[in-house]
């Protein structure tokens, strides 16, 4: 037998309810304080949501008014149009409070098929003989020397870390 995923009814299903966006936020609100979400989060959340009713408001085929009139599109627009490359933390973000709030709690589709960016992670900087001696040397004293070097031979003073 198929797996199936339990999926519970929307908290409000804005296909079938016109809702504004002060009502849609009240509501939102009241299920992440419910589900014991920090105030910072629900900080975010309202940020992001108001970042796009003001797109959705600017753009005239981003859906109209409520949050029950967004598009996939509009969606893909407020994510990609805010510059020419936008940081994948900043990406992240807002697809995972769309998603939430309008798919999960709204009853929407509207973030399907989206992908959740993930950083690039690249490798460290492996250093010459030289370099490692050098970079013990320039220590000041015995004890730094031996620190430097120890941090070294095990891995915990890479270049590139210093660069993230």
């Amino acid at each position: 037998m198929p797996f199936k995923p339990v999926t519970a009814p929307p908290l409000l299903d804005l296909r079938r309810r016109a809702v504004d966006w002060p009502g849609f936020w009240a509501v939102i609100d009241r299920e992440l304080i419910r589900l014991r979400f920090q105030r910072g989060t629900r900080k975010v959340y309202r940020q992001v949501l108001r970042g796009f009713r003001a797109f959705q408001d600017r753009t005239p085929r981003a859906g109209g008014v409520g949050p029950g009139r967004a598009t996939a599109q509009a969606v893909r627009d407020y994510l990609l149009g805010r510059s020419a490359r936008p940081s994948a933390s900043w990406l992240s973000v807002r697809l995972s409070v769309l998603r939430t709030a309008l798919d999960k709690f709204g009853g929407l589709s509207v973030t399907e098929g989206l992908v959740t960016p993930r950083r690039r992670f690249g490798l460290g900087t492996i250093l010459s003989a030289a370099e490692v001696g050098r970079m013990i040397e320039s220590a000041p004293t015995l004890r730094d020397r031996l620190l430097v070097g120890l941090l070294y031979g095990c891995g915990l003073s890479s270049p590139a870390w210093s660069r993230a």
